[in-house]
């Protein structure tokens, strides 16, 4: 490309630069609501559709393997057709990809189908039908980070790459803090369907606003040549080819698809099994968790763009742009380790309070109504019966650590069947919620530590590679965390399925963060191995 073909006025430098990093924020939060919204809405598919823990993790474990691919077509598409080629097709694919997902909807309540001489279920067909959405959504999504590193890689030096990039990385957080607290919201009021529509409108909103405004520094008018000066202070550098294989001989390349391939998976877990944890070892369905898992996107948002900062103010006043990074690296990679004592913090006491709330609590029941003459199921506010807490009167006195735990020794007294069908009642009768505060924040600080490793793990790259390679080893390593992704649901919902069966899905979530907790500490140590220093490759040129 021709870096003078405008010709830039002088004065004051100009600071678009932070424009375009706005841009890529709001591009990364529409991207992260547009995925969460199958985790927050599983409670109302659970009921509609009756999947396991399993299919579930099927068709989330689609999608990664759907967004990998589409991060080695991304990574080699923007590198060649350029940042705003790259973003528009994204957008546009996965907004018409969520938009698609409310036609499940459409599928005849409780009928299967014969296919090949099999018969496919009900539960089946919306298996088979939110997993080709989620391919769909997969293949464009994967899109957003080869564009949006390579643009930063455009418009920002490399001692202000951190920062910018722990920016627009926050949207993944933002996303996921608004995701929770308005998806529930629509979906009770308007139907599941709803926010996948409005999320795949949106999209269509920030693409009007991106082409007109997005263009690389040297075309752009916005850009004076103060602010031109200042983005390429790093130095000039040489044009070429690149070819993905390679990229493969390079150590640095290794580096950050082994990162990648272990640590991107603990995000996804979160992202996608925070509400079913919240939900299946507290009781806390989406209308109350909803406030715990936007404090945890609030909390991750703000302690990850210092996370962010914090490695390019250490380069700024002196420190090696190695020692800055490596130091960050291993200090978030240490802030993990605590959430392996996330499932430690459920308590449910029997007390005189327990009694007293269990006066006023009521629980769901399933009647049958008559409307316009057809036969309607719905489901109706009881009280709990007076009898229930005389009953219960020899647990007076007791604790439990977990749901499961209160629910089997209330069943012991008043039969199972009357403690499932009740058991949300009983347990918000019972359950601590000011302790569970603290398994809050150790999630958070996870959270906010991965996002920290995950900016920094990112302007790696754009420190070792030149930027015309920068959005391809993006995409070979982003496939490798789409690997992890795709298998660590797979074990996941295998797990808690197994353990839920076993009447413990308290201890399978008890093993998942164990898992999670120690990631990053060996990540770190084989990143460190293959990329001693964040030094320029010694880059053949590739013809």
């Amino acid at each position: 490309m021709n870096e003078t073909t405008n010709a830039k006025a002088g004065g004051v430098m100009t600071n678009y630069r932070w424009m375009i990093c706005t841009l890529l924020f709001i591009a990364t939060t529409i991207n992260y609501i547009d995925r969460q919204i199958l985790s927050l809405i599983k409670e109302f598919l659970d009921v509609q559709f009756g999947w396991t823990k399993a299919q579930f993790g099927l068709v989330n474990s689609m999608f990664q393997g759907a967004y990998g691919l589409g991060l080695l077509w991304f990574g080699w598409y923007v590198d060649r057709k350029g940042v705003r080629a790259g973003y528009a097709v994204s957008m546009v694919g996965w907004s018409l990809a969520a938009i698609a997902h409310a036609f499940v909807n459409w599928l005849p309540v409780g009928q299967g189908m014969q296919l090949c001489g099999s018969a496919i279920t009900y539960t089946g067909l919306a298996v088979g039908a939110f997993g080709f959405c989620r391919v769909l959504l997969g293949l464009a999504e994967a899109g957003n980070f080869p564009a949006a590193v390579k643009g930063v890689a455009q418009w920002f030096p490399k001692r202000e790459r951190a920062f910018a990039t722990s920016i627009f990385n926050a949207g993944t957080n933002v996303g996921a803090i608004i995701a929770p607290a308005v998806v529930p919201f629509l979906a009770i009021q308007f139907g599941w369907p709803m926010p996948f529509i409005l999320a795949g409108i949106v999209g269509f909103v920030w693409l009007f606003f991106w082409l007109p405004m997005y263009k690389t520094p040297d075309q752009h008018p916005r850009c004076n040549q103060a602010e031109y000066d200042h983005i390429h202070s790093d130095g000039a550098e040489a044009g070429g080819k690149v070819k993905w294989l390679g990229l493969l001989k390079y150590p640095q390349t290794w580096s950050f698809i082994s990162a990648k391939f272990m640590t991107d998976p603990v995000w996804w877990f979160f992202l996608i099994w925070l509400p079913d944890f919240f939900n299946e070892t507290l009781l806390l369905n989406i209308k109350k968790s909803w406030v715990h898992l936007v404090t945890i996107y609030t909390i991750i948002t703000i302690l990850s763009i210092f996370g962010g900062w914090i490695t390019g103010h250490l380069n700024k006043i002196g420190w090696s742009v190695t020692r800055a990074r490596k130091t960050g690296m291993i200090i978030f990679a240490l802030c993990v380790v605590p959430v392996m004592f996330a499932t430690k913090f459920g308590k449910f006491d029997v007390n005189a309070g327990f009694f007293e709330r269990l006066k006023t609590a009521t629980y769901l029941v399933e009647q049958n109504s008559v409307v316009d003459g057809k036969t309607v199921k719905a489901k109706v506010a009881q009280p709990v019966p007076a009898e229930v807490g005389t009953a219960l009167a020899p647990l007076n006195g007791k604790s439990y650590r977990t749901a499961e735990e209160f629910i089997k020794a209330a069943s012991d007294i008043i039969t199972v069947e009357k403690a499932t069908q009740m058991k949300q009642a009983l347990a918000d009768a019972a359950r601590d919620n000011g302790l569970f505060w603290y398994a809050v924040l150790l999630i958070s600080l996870a959270g906010a530590a991965h996002q920290a490793w995950s900016a920094n793990l990112y302007t790696t790259v754009s420190d070792m590679f030149p930027k015309r390679a920068v959005a391809s080893v993006i995409g070979i390593g982003g496939m490798a965390g789409s690997l992890g992704g795709m298998i660590f649901p797979l074990l996941t919902g295998a797990l808690l399925d197994h353990f839920k069966a076993a009447g413990g899905v308290t201890a399978g979530y008890a093993i998942l963060f164990g898992i999670c907790a120690f990631a990053y500490l060996v990540s770190f140590a084989i990143h460190h191995l293959l990329a001693p220093r964040f030094e320029p490759v010694k880059f053949e040129e590739q013809t």
